[in-house]
């Protein structure tokens, strides 16, 4: 969730491009995301006064090709920043519309994976059983030095 900074937090959601808007994939538990009920499928409208297509914008612009690749990391940036501060977003959902927020940034406690001679990376997992006897199996590193 954060850029590889030591003192760098993030607000607990991913995000990416679905169908031309800004889309929350992600809401990490026990974030202050999470208890602003900020929920996976909430659209990002702003992010502090700023228009998310804006961003979008700017990916096409820079981004080549792969422009949508980008984003996710992109908005990553905007978001992180130093814990203890807020970050403004206005989101919208079809439960309660459209709402503004701001949302703490937390140092996120992400726990060592030991890759033996690669050494430790923080990372995310998650696993759980699908419908149809699916296992779904989700790892995001993270670039922090453990």
């Amino acid at each position: 969730m954060v850029d590889g900074v030591d003192d760098e937090g993030g607000v607990g959601i991913r995000a990416g491009l679905v169908e031309g808007t800004i889309i929350i994939t992600h809401v990490t538990s026990g974030s202050d995301a999470e208890k602003q009920q900020i929920k996976t499928g909430d659209e990002i409208i702003k992010i502090y006064e700023d228009d998310v297509q804006d961003l979008i914008d700017v990916s096409k612009e820079h981004g080549g090709k792969r422009w949508q690749g980008m984003l996710p990391y992109m908005i990553n940036g905007v978001l992180s920043g130093t814990p203890g501060t807020s970050v403004p977003l206005t989101i919208k959902n079809k439960q309660s519309g459209r709402r503004s927020i701001k949302v703490l940034r937390e140092k996120p406690e992400i726990p060592p994976i030991d890759f033996g001679y690669l050494g430790s990376l923080g990372g995310e997992f998650e696993s759980k059983i699908l419908d149809g006897n699916i296992l779904y199996i989700r790892f995001t590193p993270c670039a922090i030095p453990i």
